[in-house]
């Protein structure tokens, strides 16, 4: 019987402790993300520190801006597609084109994820299932005209 009433004791404030998970950690609001950036533009800036090498991408295309929950909260997602020449297209570092025709190995188009707060890049990646990207809209970008 005394065993019993420890096993509901400690239940009890182990459930307790659950419903404290809101004023130890608050939730984060949408003023994390900041308002709409000027998405473009921040992409063409750091661009570099997406893809690489900008002179090896090909083509570039960019999806409308939409707001997701990331890992560090509220943010603003933009995908990037881009397709990639020589070394970033998988050849060998120190080439430009491929054995038998002599011409620029290219990937086929790669999905970016480009996650943005308070007018700030915070995260870029390749984009998995979870981005949708895939599942967006793209229209050309120019990097020199964002």
């Amino acid at each position: 019987m005394i065993a019993v009433r420890h096993w509901v004791g400690a239940m009890a404030l182990l459930l307790a402790g659950c419903s404290l998970g809101d004023t130890v950690l608050p939730p984060q609001t949408d003023a994390v993300a900041g308002p709409a950036p000027p998405y473009r533009k921040l992409i063409a800036g750091g661009l570099a520190g997406i893809l690489g090498d900008p002179k090896r991408v090909s083509t570039l295309q960019i999806s409308d801006l939409r707001r997701v929950d990331s890992l560090a909260g509220p943010a603003w997602l933009a995908c990037l597609r881009a397709t990639l020449t020589g070394a970033a297209a998988g050849t060998k570092p120190g080439t430009s084109a491929t054995p038998s025709t002599g011409t620029p190995a290219s990937t086929g188009p790669l999905d970016f994820a480009v996650f943005l707060q308070q007018e700030k890049i915070l995260e870029s990646r390749l984009a998995i299932r979870a981005d949708r990207c895939e599942d967006q809209a793209f229209a050309p970008f120019n990097a020199a005209k964002p």
